[in-house]
């Protein structure tokens, strides 16, 4: 279906029309007359690319080293988004992620080692109006937890004090507790 064209009343008498200010569709077309003779241009549309916004960055603040974490873009106004990252600040040294031009995208095998934190923004382009760009998530990478191994244990008298400690050990330890070896609290 072709929508009807509303003409828009310029006023113009010159060969050149500056169509200013337009914040929707708008056809255009010159009337010519000579005399008592008139003809129409044929009408051109010039079409308005509402202005990109980037919307906001959902993600989670932190990764494990070769995990997954999903980025989200949320109430974003545009044609095309797309996904950079940096390792080295939260204002330079952005490039584009392959493949990530969705709301949301799943960075998978996240491994920045040694860095401790990396940087993702979104970029949101409306036709050929300015790119809007999100706030800047930072993201730290935190280093894979090593349970190490548990030394103590073995048989005590009832209402005696037992001695554990853990060895080889990545991470804070919070210790746990099971009556049945299987259901464990903190």
């Amino acid at each position: 279906t072709t929508a009807t064209p509303t003409w828009a009343a310029a006023g113009s008498t010159t060969n050149t029309l500056t169509a200013s200010a337009l914040t929707a569709d708008t056809w255009f077309r010159a009337l010519v007359t000579n005399g008592a003779c008139k003809d129409f241009t044929l009408p051109v549309k010039i079409t308005v690319s509402k202005s990109a916004k980037a919307g906001v960055t959902t993600s989670a603040a932190s990764v494990c080293s070769g995990g997954d974490i999903t980025f989200t873009s949320a109430a974003y106004t545009g044609t095309s988004i797309k996904w950079q990252v940096s390792t080295t600040s939260t204002t330079t040294g952005f490039s584009d992620i392959s493949g990530a031009t969705t709301a949301s995208y799943n960075m998978t095998g996240v491994n920045y080692t040694p860095l401790s934190k990396f940087y993702v923004r979104s970029v949101v382009t409306s036709g050929s109006c300015t790119s809007a760009f999100s706030a800047v998530k930072t993201i730290t990478v935190n280093p894979l937890s090593v349970a190490g191994t548990v030394k103590g244990g073995g048989t005590i008298c009832s209402g005696s004090n037992g001695t554990l400690s853990v060895a080889g050990n990545t991470g804070t330890i919070q210790w746990q507790s099971s009556a049945n070896g299987t259901d464990f609290v903190n």
